[in-house]
């Protein structure tokens, strides 16, 4: 099993949270509840901060089954290719519990001018609403997938919504003042999100109200990461001094960590070190951060989508 390393902060908050609504999800006894809890969440973050390895990481911890859909893959029924909504009844119906992970949900919104947008915006909905079944299926049947869907199977969204990132600014949400908190860090960008209603109301009402935010990784992130994967150690045999302020600036996000580690080692190459393209990473040095690892053996993967 391959470990799961949270590099920065953000995502191994965003762990915990998930993994605890998750455990709290499946562990409802749905029958004997007067009410529906709302547990879905939402994922909001840039790219580059690993939001669908996240929920991959979560679903295997919580050892569900996942299917990720995403609105710019989205086979709308009667069209051309295997419809989405088809896909979704078909995994349902495959397993008595699982994850489906709805990505890209940025993409959805009002005043689209195409068919295929408008008719790709209400089956996302009529998926969140866990409302899928066609008018052809028997009237017991479709109840019966749907009540699966609603008690069985947990939704998650994501999105980019990249114009929050550019109202905030590089300064903003890259170096904030060091005794800022992650947990300042997202309020800040939560009242932001309601202040400038960048996520659409009508979206936001389907998703729990505490949004899972995770913000740019800041100099922190990124010089612990450089230690956890052997980055900062390689640099450091072959007289390189990295730049975390500049990794910020990139806006780049763990795609910063991949580049700089591949630049590293091409020069490695250049300069006759073979012995340094198979150094590997240690525990980390840095005990007083350690990474939120999933049991399995130390063999660290990036996490970038």
């Amino acid at each position: 099993m391959r470990s799961q390393i949270m590099w920065s902060e953000a995502q191994r908050q965003a762990y915990i949270q998930l993994c605890e609504m998750g455990e709290v999800f499946f562990g409802i006894d749905w029958p004997q509840s007067s009410i529906k809890p709302r547990l879905d969440p939402l994922i909001v973050g840039p790219t580059g901060v690993g939001k669908s390895h996240l929920v991959r990481s979560v679903a295997e911890r919580l050892k569900m089954p996942l299917l990720r859909v995403s609105y710019g893959e989205w086979m709308v029924t009667g069209g051309r290719g295997h419809p989405t909504l088809t896909v979704v009844r078909d995994f349902v119906n495959a397993s008595p519990k699982g994850i489906i992970h709805i990505d890209e949900v940025d993409k959805a919104r009002t005043g689209f001018q195409t068919d295929w947008s408008i008719y790709t915006y209400t089956e996302m909905f009529f998926l969140l609403d866990r409302n899928i079944a066609p008018a052809a299926h028997k009237e017991k049947d479709a109840a019966a997938l749907n009540r699966k869907l609603k008690e069985d199977y947990w939704v998650i969204g994501s999105g980019t919504w990249q114009a929050l990132w550019d109202t905030m600014g590089k300064r903003t949400i890259g170096f904030g003042p060091a005794e800022e908190s992650h947990e300042d860090r997202c309020t800040g960008i939560t009242k932001l999100i309601q202040r400038k209603e960048i996520i659409p109301k009508e979206l936001l009402k389907r998703f729990c109200s505490e949004l899972v935010i995770i913000p740019p990784p800041c100099e922190t992130d990124f010089e612990l990461a450089a230690d956890i994967f052997g980055i900062e150690k390689l640099a450091k045999k072959l007289g390189i001094e990295l730049d975390y302020l500049q990794a910020v600036h990139s806006e780049s996000g763990a795609r910063w960590l991949e580049e700089t580690y591949g630049s590293l080692l091409m020069l490695a190459y250049r300069m006759g070190r073979s012995d340094l393209l198979q150094l590997r990473p240690e525990e980390p040095s840095s005990p007083e951060h350690p990474p939120f690892v999933d049991e399995g053996e130390w063999d660290p993967e990036i996490i970038t989508e």
